[in-house]
């Protein structure tokens, strides 16, 4: 297996566990200031620290972390919002779509993205 599908596969595994764990696991996320913490938050900071010490796993695991969220950043009016969770919002149809394109995406310039 290539160094690039072997971090596709750890990408995807990402956002399938995120997925189980907010499917049977719907709590809100902390809020820190006012500020309601996001698990694209926690990606950002692994996808540095993966590029930092040159981990692909890490890279991969951050990366998955933004990538599921994305979709509900780009389709949300305030995607900060308040302390209330709902979690009928990770499962709509139009952030579900979302999502897969943006699998798909990653899995066709995944060589690229781990060039980096």
């Amino acid at each position: 297996m290539t160094d690039a599908n072997y971090f596709f596969l750890i990408f995807l595994g990402t956002i399938i566990v995120t997925r189980l764990f907010l499917l049977f696991n719907p709590i809100a996320s902390p809020t820190l200031k006012g500020v309601r913490t996001h698990h694209y938050m926690y990606g950002i900071i692994i996808v540095i620290i993966g590029i930092f010490l040159k981990e692909s796993i890490v890279y991969a695991i951050g990366l998955g972390l933004i990538v599921d969220q994305l979709p509900y950043l780009i389709t949300e009016r305030e995607p900060f919002g308040d302390s209330r969770f709902n979690k009928d919002i990770y499962w709509r149809k139009k952030d579900l779509v979302l999502l897969l394109i943006f699998i798909i995406l990653v899995f066709l310039f995944k060589d690229w993205i781990l060039f980096f």
